[in-house]
């Protein structure tokens, strides 16, 4: 095992990853729970991110709308910010800096997926409370041209292609997002004014590209990667008040330079990354939220040093030195007046270890990761002279504990288990960002959390089974709240629970049959000193969820595919007083390859049943006081989910 880890340093296409991906997409790294999920002929060709993560046990999806609207993922009951997401190991919301939208990331640049839910490997220098998602970049790719088109005026035209030393990845999207939506103008209990219209100023364009240049120059490897995104959309507001005229513009460009050595007993990486993410809000007639015409620039530039070395052979040292500067400012277009630039700087330090015992069947992975945070430099907040959040340090001292154990006892059984403690401090857009619907508050402190799971992986042929019973509490959590003007504002919560049960399982039968699913039970508290609040369940956070995909192929000259999603009945907010609707979706695909060097072609249905609507008890406070109403299907209050969808890809 230790001389994997060592030359997983030397190979791995991520260099930052040391992880030995096996034929089944479910893996385990150092105890941690862990799932692979590779970018292949398994999903449709018009998948998007968030249906990929979909399939992973623990891992929620919610969305604003449909295909190329924004999405983000929860995992094992988290906020959105509470799960990092990295690019080939560097992170597009460091410290849980933003809620990443899936949709600004092309699934397809990838070639696969890696969830950690809870402990994260140290070589990523991060401590999130809720877990990690790394996109992993090809090491080479067969050049290939992916046209898609169909409903509500969607297009989407991908390329790609690559080498041992370059990738080059392109894709263009646009959709009119005008589906047909139920509407009951806010009057739940009167069905004479319920309509279905269709999705206004929901329009979307998108163009990404990826760059990868890998080269050897003596003992070194050197590697550069840019990401650039460009994105302009219509932000539709909720159905019972929609926009008609605010709209939201971005720009994200990501560079990354890494070197790496390895020796004979060691390693040593050097990353340096700069991300820079520009947004453009204007809403000339108070549609979102308060309206306003920002123009946000926030930034984020960091170096990275990791080593490795096998001392002797059960046991392998790491360290993980980082640094980081974060800068944001905001430009009023109305009034010209600038706010910032508010910087904050981080450093980090990470300890590890691999321990090996009992001819290797043992593994114990301690992890040290201490963190300190200097917000002297943040500024005064918006339009007032007082300190950002007053009553808080300006220097945040965070010492993060860790640790991992893994037991495999005999082949094709693992016993895993870990425990560790988390910070997240609040980002920018938290404490004064304005993004229309969204905006902030300076007076938030920093979460923390203690995040700890046992689970038990079994493997036999071309079955694959696993399961994890997991244990998350939260103090000061910082979650989005829906105001009377159905305005997101986040607030510190007193403290939440989330605890639960995954299941999970993979069928290859006879390069036939592809069957996987994820089953998750979660149980959420409020906590709080509110009676009204206290004990009730996580916003968002459905009580169970089953997700199941299997298709049937010939040789790939044909595939049939099939994934059935089921989400329970969630709160909108911590108060439990809006619910939204309990559903189930299907998407179905065909896809036909008549001879392997042909093109392949795909016609593939989301939503197939074309659910718009549930019935539901009146009252989901009083399910016994009788009365049902007519729901539309969604993740956000007033923000409804698309009917069925038809795209064709060649």
């Amino acid at each position: 095992m230790y001389t994997l880890l060592i030359l997983s340093l030397a190979s791995a296409d991520d260099g930052s990853i040391e992880i030995v991906v096996e034929s089944s997409a479910q893996d385990q790294t150092a105890g941690g729970a862990a799932t692979v999920i590779e970018v292949d002929e398994r999903l449709a060709a018009s998948a998007d991110l968030g249906q990929a993560l979909q399939g992973s046990a623990g891992a929620t999806i919610v969305r604003l709308g449909g295909l190329g609207d924004w999405s983000g993922v929860s995992l094992r009951g988290s906020s959105f910010r509470q799960v990092q997401v990295h690019l080939d190991g560097v992170a597009l919301n460091p410290d849980g800096s933003d809620s990443v939208n899936l949709a600004e990331l092309p699934l397809h640049a990838f070639s696969r997926i890696e969830v950690y839910r809870g402990a994260a490997p140290p070589q990523l220098a991060a401590a999130p409370i809720g877990g990690v998602v790394n996109l992993v970049t090809a090491d080479e790719a067969a050049p290939q041209l992916r046209v898609t088109v169909g409903s509500l005026g969607t297009t989407q035209l991908s390329a790609t292609g690559g080498t041992p030393h370059w990738l080059l990845f392109a894709e263009a999207f646009r959709s009119d997002g005008d589906f047909i939506h139920f509407v009951d103008n806010g009057t739940v209990y009167n069905l004479s004014d319920d309509a279905l219209r269709p999705r206004g100023n929901n329009e979307k364009s998108q163009l990404s590209t990826l760059a990868r240049y890998r080269a050897s120059f003596g003992a070194w490897e050197l590697t550069a990667l840019d990401a650039f995104l460009a994105r302009d959309e219509g932000l539709p507001g909720r159905a019972t008040t929609p926009s008609s005229y605010a709209t939201l513009s971005t720009q994200r460009n990501l560079l990354v330079l890494r070197g790496r050595r390895v020796w004979e007993s060691s390693s040593l990486e050097l990353r340096a990354w700069d991300l820079r993410r520009q947004e453009l809000l204007l809403d000339p007639m108070n549609e979102v939220g308060v309206g306003n015409q920002r123009a946000g620039l926030t930034s984020s530039t960091g170096l990275l040093l990791h080593g490795s070395w096998l001392l002797v052979p059960w046991l392998v040292p790491s360290a993980t030195l980082g640094y980081r500067r974060d800068r944001y400012s905001v430009e009023d277009r109305v009034s010209g007046l600038t706010q910032g630039p508010a910087l904050r700087n981080g450093w980090s330090a990470t300890g590890s270890a691999a321990l090996w015992f009992w001819e290797e069947r043992i593994e114990v992975a301690p992890v040290l990761h201490a963190q300190l945070l200097d917000n002297r430099s943040l500024g005064d907040r918006p339009f007032d002279v007082g300190p950002v959040s007053p009553d808080s340090e300006p220097l945040i001292l965070s010492l993060s504990p860790r640790g991992t154990l893994a037991l495999r006892p005999i082949e094709g059984l693992l016993l895993r288990a870990s425990a560790g403690r988390y910070l997240r401090p609040p980002d920018f857009t938290e404490l004064f960002g304005d993004r229309g619907a969204l905006h902030g508050y300076p007076d938030l402190v920093p979460e923390t959390g203690l995040h700890a799971d046992l689970g038990v992986r079994a493997s036999r042929g071309p079955l694959t089974l696993d399961a994890a019973l997991f244990h998350v509490r939260s103090e000061h959590l910082i979650v989005m709240v829906q105001n009377s003007q159905a305005t997101m504002v986040p607030v510190n919560l007193d403290g939440a629970l989330a605890r639960g049960v995954e299941l999970g399982g993979e069928l290859q039968a006879r390069d036939l049959l592809d069957a996987r699913v994820a089953w998750t039970l979660s149980d959420t508290h409020v906590l709080s000193e509110d009676p009204s609040m206290d004990g009730n369940p996580l916003p968002r956070v459905p009580a169970r969820q089953l997700n199941v995909a299997a298709s049937v192929h010939w040789e790939e000259r044909a595939r049939l595919g099939w994934t059935w999603s089921y989400s329970d009945q969630t709160t909108f907010d911590r108060t439990a007083f809006y619910w939204s609707a309990p559903r189930s979706l299907h998407t179905v695909f065909l896809r036909v390859q008549p001879q392997p060097h042909w093109p392949s072609f795909e016609v593939g249905v989301l939503n197939a049943a074309d659910t718009l609507v549930e019935v539901v008890d009146r009252n989901p406070l009083d399910p016994e006081g009788g009365g049902r109403a007519v729901v539309s299907v969604t993740d956000f209050n007033g923000y409804p989910l698309p009917g069925r969808t038809v795209l064709f890809t060649i």
